[in-house]
């Protein structure tokens, strides 16, 4: 399953919905509130399609993340993706053991942009790292 708002991205900004792109969408709207490797999402389509290399899963990840369907991280040396649920700039919780994201309900960017007045800022990422209640429960 996948959303249709998804797809739409897609179609508006000039490309096709090929079954590649399709797969991969939903994947990642299947595990919307995790972050997802290559590596992951290679060994879900090789049992999906016999017709996949990593240069095409690397090539649809850029494609995502240029058209703002994706957000990126890294994390222990490896790039994860994961889902924007919404086209807004996204504070979140990793973490650390099921790579589970949890958005922030506040704006970290207030309290900087409080702090750099003077200062024109272009970008910024906040995350905060750790374990979340599910996986403190299991240790």
């Amino acid at each position: 399953m996948i959303e249709q708002q998804y797809l739409t991205c897609l179609k508006e900004n000039g490309y096709k919905c090929t079954p590649h792109r399709i797969l991969m969408l939903s994947y990642f709207y299947k595990h919307k509130d995790r972050l997802i490797s290559a590596k992951t999402m290679m060994q879900y389509l090789s049992k999906e399609t016999q017709n996949i290399s990593y240069d095409t899963i690397y090539r649809n990840l850029r494609l995502f993340l240029d058209i703002d369907v994706l957000k990126s991280t890294n994390f222990n040396g490896k790039q994860l993706f994961g889902l924007k649920n919404k086209p807004a700039h996204q504070n979140m919780f990793i973490c650390t053991e099921c790579q589970t994201i949890t958005p922030l309900s506040f704006q970290a960017m207030e309290i900087v942009e409080n702090s750099l007045k003077d200062y024109l800022i272009n970008n910024h990422k906040f995350e905060v790292y750790g374990i979340c209640p599910n996986c403190s429960s299991h240790k």
